[in-house]
Formats: structure tokens, C-alpha cells, sequence
């Protein structure tokens, strides 16, 4: 796992942020994206931006050691993609 594990633990099935983004990117959530994105589907290309959009952030905000800003970022992008996945 990775240092993230216990942030933003407040989904009622105790499934972590970081969990929710590891079954995301691992699964299907992330290539059924990527599929429709290839058809041109204007509204995953928009999910896409708005994901990368996080993960610029988490980066960001971890390389400045501000895990306060950095653990907003994954509880808003475990937000963004735990509709695509099943828990």
C-alpha cells in the first residue's frame, strides 16, 4: 500500500481514499475511461482532465509537505471516481 492508506477514512465501508483510487486505477474504471475517451466522448475526456487535474494537485501539494491540502486532494478525487467502481 502506501503512505496514504489511513487518509480520508470516512466512507462508511471503512474503504480508504487511497483504496478507492488504487480499485480504480486497477480495475476497470480507469481502461473503460480511457475506452470511451478514444471514441470521443466529451465527458470522459472532461472526467480525465478533472482527475489529472487531482493528481497534479496531490503531487503538488505532497512535494510541499502540506499533507492537509494533500489529503483534501484524495478525498476529492476518491469522490470524483467512486461512482466507476465497485464497492
Amino acid at each position: 500500500m502506501n503512505d496514504f492508506s489511513n487518509d480520508w477514512n470516512d466512507y462508511s465501508d471503512d474503504t480508504t481514499g487511497m483504496e478507492i483510487i488504487d480499485m480504480f486505477f486497477q480495475g476497470d474504471g480507469w481502461k473503460g475511461l480511457c475506452e470511451w475517451a478514444e471514441k470521443d466522448c466529451d465527458d470522459s475526456l472532461e472526467l480525465m482532465q478533472n482527475i489529472l487535474l487531482r493528481i497534479n494537485s496531490l503531487v503538488f501539494f505532497k512535494e510541499t509537505d502540506n499533507d492537509m491540502r494533500a489529503s483534501r486532494e484524495i478525498k476529492e478525487l476518491a469522490s470524483i471516481i467512486k461512482p466507476f467502481i465497485n464497492i
